[in-house]
């Protein structure tokens, strides 16, 4: 038998302002691959096409279908915990400059999680 992870959402991550800035098809995918692929596999995707280490805790989920590229930065807690700590649409905005702000912002989010 395995379980589930839980998703949860760290307090500086508004998570519902993100969906609510993309198309109502693109909310569906993101929120079905969070509950169907990242909250039931857990830490058994890193290193697969769908989760990347970054380092220092930090791992980026990575969400595409046809013009949908989602990028969510997340850390792994104790007790099947999934931490979201940030995501932005790369589809829309795919500057390297995006990516590495996002990322600085995921970091020190973990240091106050």
């Amino acid at each position: 038998m395995h379980l589930d992870w839980t998703v949860e959402l760290h307090q500086d991550f508004d998570f519902d302002r993100f969906l609510t800035e993309l198309p109502l098809t693109d909310q569906v995918i993101v929120v079905r691959a969070v509950q169907a692929v990242l909250r039931e596999h857990g830490n058994r995707l890193a290193g697969t096409h769908w989760v990347t280490a970054l380092g220092a805790g930090l791992f980026e989920f990575r969400i595409s279908a046809p013009q949908l590229l989602i990028r969510i930065f997340f850390t792994y807690q104790a007790q099947r915990v999934i931490l979201l700590l940030a995501a932005y649409d790369k589809q829309r905005d795919p500057s390297q400059k995006r990516q590495q702000r996002e990322i600085a912002q995921a970091r020190k989010r973990i240091q106050n999680a």
